[in-house]
Parts: structure tokens; sequence; C-alpha cells
């Protein structure tokens, strides 16, 4: 499953079930400094720090459904597998 690193400086309620329904994984985007440790993820999402904005964005749809298809990536001793669209 890929790591989607969400930062948000607001850990209420809702935000903590958002992420629990996405699989996201929640950061402090407030706590960030510039020369921080870059924590290894797939995606970002929220408030992303600029030391992050290299990375892809991870994006919900108006309807709160996943806009990409967020697959597993191979691992390196695997080949990768085609997959036909629906």
């Amino acid at each position: 499953m890929a790591k989607i690193l969400y930062f948000t400086t607001d850990f209420g309620q809702k935000n903590r079930a958002l992420a629990k329904e996405h699989g996201l994984t929640i950061r402090n985007a407030s706590q960030y400094k510039g020369d921080d440790f870059i924590e290894q993820c797939d995606f970002v999402f929220g408030d992303v720090p600029k030391q992050y904005q290299h990375l892809p964005v991870f994006e919900l749809q108006a309807d709160g459904e996943e806009k990409q298809d967020v697959v597993e990536l191979p691992k390196a001793d695997e080949k990768p597998t085609r997959r036909k669209k629906a």
C-alpha cells in the first residue's frame, strides 16, 4: 500500500476520520523546518511543507473518492504487472 502523508494543523475528529478512511498518515504541518529529515512517502496531501512539494500530490474528488489509483509499487526483484482499465 502506498504511504500518503497528510499535513495539517487541524487534528479534529473530521480530519482524523478522513485520514483513517483513506489510509493517510497525519503529520503536523507547522512542525517542519527547513533542515528537517524528509520522511519517505509515495504521495503528500493537505498543507504540504516546502520540503515535500516536489512529491506527487494525493487528490480527492468532490465526492470524497480518491482521484488517482494508488497502487502498491513492485519490489525490486519483481516485474511490474500490467493491468487493464475497467
